[in-house]
């Protein structure tokens, strides 16, 4: 028997002899998976619920307990509800054909010129007959500036606003300083 047949056999048998607990390896990489995922759904949960309880903690001190996500039974309807159109010169940030639809539940459905890359999902007003609320661009031209407060007037041609108390200043001109045409 040659050298070589000699270490092919003897490499052989070692190889066979030994036997890796594959079975029992394959269980422990598992077990670890499964808590790794658990870990990462209970932090990931975690954090959800953090985060949604910051945001609910922070409605009543920016004022929007007054302004309805979803209408109650028997709510009133939001007296400025309707539908206007702009087209905004000043700011210049903010120019372009707009279009805001304000429901009757208080919600308000925000149409921006394409030039325009901010956030408008998620805006909110509440009215009564002379006072108008709003959180448009409150997620970002108006980020930690609040609930804007104005006087509007409606008339069958359009809506006029008047700002009473609003520090961000972009939304302060977006709203009063351009004419919002009703149209319906």
């Amino acid at each position: 028997m040659s050298v070589e047949d000699r270490l092919r056999a003897g490499l052989r048998a070692q190889a066979e002899s030994w036997d890796p607990p594959v079975e029992a390896s394959l269980v422990r990489v598992r077990r670890r998976l499964v808590r790794r995922r658990v870990g990462v759904v209970t932090l990931a949960a975690a954090a959800a619920a953090a985060v949604v309880g910051g945001i609910l903690g922070l409605l009543p001190q920016r004022g929007l307990t007054g302004v309805p996500v979803e209408p109650a039974v028997g709510a009133p309807v939001q007296v400025a509800a309707g539908r206007y159109f702009s087209t905004v010169a000043s700011p210049t940030s903010l120019g372009g054909d707009w279009s805001l639809s304000l429901r009757p539940d208080g919600r308000v459905d925000v149409t921006a010129p394409p030039s325009y890359s901010g956030i408008v999902s998620g805006v909110l007003f509440s009215s009564t007959a002379t006072e108008f609320r709003t959180t448009i661009f409150q997620e970002d031209v108006c980020a930690g500036a609040g609930v804007g407060s104005y006087t509007y007037t409606r008339t069958t041609t359009g809506i006029t606003f008047v700002a009473v108390d609003d520090t961000c200043t972009a939304r302060k001109t977006f709203l009063s300083a351009n004419t919002w045409r009703s149209t319906r």
